[in-house]
C-alpha cells in the first residue's frame, strides 16, 4: 500500500529525531505521529487520565497519542518490534474523500476542545490557531508536510492510491 509505504517511514524519520520527546501535543495536532496501537507503550496511570470518547472510532490512536504527548515525554525504539497487517477491509485501506474530510474536520474540533486552555495556558498561539483553521487549510498543510519529505509528485500519488474516488464522484 503506497500510503503505508510514505507515512510509516516518515513518521519514523521524524522519531529518530527526537531524543525523548518532551510533552508537546504540536506535532500530533498535524497528524498521527505513530502509526498504531501494537507499537507504543504507556504507563497505566497515564491511560488513566486521558479521554477515550473519540469523534472518530477509527482514529482512536490518534486521540490517545496526543492526550498522551501532552501529558508525558516519550522515547522511540528504532527496532522493528511487531508487524502491521493490512488487508481490504481494514479501516486504512481506501477512504471515500467526503468522509475523510468530515472526520478530519471532527477530529480538530475534538483535539480544540481537548487542548485549547492547555495551549493558551502555555502561550502556544500558534498551535490553537492552527485548531481554529478550517479543515481544508490544516490537511493542506499536512500535504506540504508530506511533500517537503517525499515530494510533491509522490505525495499526491500515495494520497490518490488511499482515496476511493469512483465513491466520491458517485455522491457528487
Amino acid at each position: 500500500m503506497a500510503w503505508f509505504e510514505g507515512y510509516v517511514p516518515r513518521v519514523m524519520r521524524w522519531h529518530a529525531r527526537l531524543a525523548p520527546a518532551h510533552c508537546d501535543v504540536r506535532p500530533f495536532l498535524l497528524e498521527n505521529k505513530i502509526p498504531t496501537f501494537s507499537c507504543a507503550m504507556a504507563r497505566t496511570g497515564l491511560l488513566r487520565r486521558i479521554s477515550l470518547q473519540t469523534p472518530v472510532p477509527r482514529w482512536l490512536d490518534w486521540w490517545v497519542w496526543a492526550q498522551l504527548a501532552a501529558l508525558a515525554p516519550f522515547a522511540f525504539v528504532p527496532e522493528k518490534l511487531t508487524r502491521w497487517r493490512l488487508h481490504p477491509k481494514s479501516w486504512h485501506h481506501k477512504v471515500e474523500i467526503f468522509s475523510y474530510l468530515k472526520e478530519f474536520r471532527r477530529m480538530g474540533r475534538g483535539f480544540r476542545r481537548l487542548f485549547a486552555s492547555d495551549l493558551t495556558r502555555r502561550g502556544q498561539w500558534g498551535a490553537l490557531a492552527f485548531l481554529l483553521l478550517p479543515a481544508t487549510i490544516r490537511l493542506a498543510a499536512r500535504l506540504a508536510l508530506t511533500a517537503r519529505e517525499d515530494g510533491l509528485v509522490r505525495a499526491l500519488r500515495r494520497i490518490s492510491g488511499r482515496l476511493d474516488v469512483s465513491r466520491s464522484i458517485r455522491k457528487l
